[in-house]
């Protein structure tokens, strides 16, 4: 597979994953409890998001984030299997 072709693919497996993350529970409570909010604190004041709605956007693109790093895995992970067996 080209590195651009895995690019493109892990880019579009993104919302999927994305999707796939925002379904786990336990995440989602640590990420809005007060302990989740003291570890994200950085990143709130590195954005000046301000209120809720700021926190809200610095949180998605958090996930976001962790979803294009999961689906590059998962890209790199089938490209190396296919390799193997042929």
């Amino acid at each position: 597979m080209k590195p651009l072709m895995r690019c493109l693919l892990a880019i579009v497996l993104t919302v999927p994953v994305f999707l796939g993350v925002t379904q786990i529970n336990v995440l989602l409570a640590w990420l809005y409890s007060e302990s989740g909010y003291q570890a994200l604190a950085p990143l709130f004041h590195l954005f000046g998001s301000v209120g809720v709605e700021g926190h809200e956007s610095v949180i998605t693109g958090l996930l976001l984030a962790l979803s294009l790093v999961v689906s590059a895995f998962i890209v790199w992970l089938g490209s190396a299997l296919l390799k193997r067996r042929r």
